[in-house]
């Protein structure tokens, strides 16, 4: 019985070091991916990126993440732990978000929340299976490969309702030095309350009150259904194109979520670090 525990623990170790989902981007430790612990708070301390990212032509450096499905972008302190999913839009809040939910993985060993970043001398398959994606969606502005991303992967996260429903989603920041894109793909949805019995949000706000974007079915179950769902016809894979100014809407998907599509032009790359 003890040989028999061991081998079993054994094998969930290694299933954490390496996970590979079939439309998901690869990661565990093996990827190199650090992991937010649950004895941290619900939001990262600031984290370096290697590119000065231009969200909607404003420059960050630095963002966080949050165990409630957002990836802040800036460097500011917050007080709050934005654990409740809110309303849009927000003053000086950015950040993008493929599921904020509340959620609850304190003592739990199945959910763990998973981040890096990729260069594309360090991840080239990984990077190249980003930037067919991006192509389905933007085949004019995603010529070029994706040279750079920073991936978060909730893994098998509990909500605080119902420990037994578990989600597993990807948000995804990338740019090929010219134009800047975002990733939501979702593998598994299974809850969308929280404690508050609030349901979850998706979308990404620009902090200033007018630019944000929000999937129309949020405060609503009808956001699971996100999950058998596109804009790029890829079931449960989304893109958006984040680099400049609002323009038309240019997708309306099968269940009517209509998807902000976001053009500019080329005025030079990025700088890299």
């Amino acid at each position: 019985m003890r040989i028999l525990g061991f081998f079993v623990l054994l094998r969930f170790s290694l299933v954490l070091d390496t996970i590979d989902i079939i439309n998901l981007i690869p990661f565990g430790i093996e990827y190199k991916d650090k992991i937010f612990g649950q004895e941290f708070n619900d939001i990262t301390d600031s984290i370096l990126i290697s590119v000065r990212y231009a969200f909607f032509n404003q420059y960050y450096d630095k963002v966080h993440v949050s165990r409630h499905g957002l990836i802040i972008l800036g460097n500011n302190s917050y007080l709050l732990s934005l654990k409740i999913p809110d309303q849009f839009s927000l003053e000086d809040l950015v950040y993008v978000t493929s599921y904020w939910i509340d959620i609850n993985n304190t003592n739990d060993s199945i959910s763990k929340i998973f981040y890096r970043k990729i260069l594309l001398k360090n991840e080239r398959n990984a990077l190249s299976k980003i930037s067919e994606t991006v192509h389905k969606g933007y085949s004019k502005l995603a010529v070029q490969r994706m040279l750079w991303t920073f991936i978060v992967t909730w893994h098998q996260l509990s909500n605080s309702k119902n420990s037994t429903n578990r989600n597993t989603y990807q948000a995804i920041l990338n740019t090929n030095g010219f134009y800047l894109f975002t990733l939501f793909i979702y593998h598994k949805l299974q809850g969308s309350q929280g404690s508050s019995s609030i349901h979850s949000q998706i979308g990404f706000n620009t902090g200033d009150k007018m630019k944000y974007y929000k999937e129309k079915m949020y405060f609503s179950p009808l956001v699971l259904t996100i999950l058998n769902d596109s804009n790029i016809d890829i079931l449960d894979q989304f893109v958006f194109h984040t680099s400049d100014n609002f323009s038309d809407i240019q997708y309306v998907t099968s269940t009517g979520l209509q998807v902000s599509s976001f053009r500019g032009s080329i005025y030079g790359r990025y700088e890299f670090r």
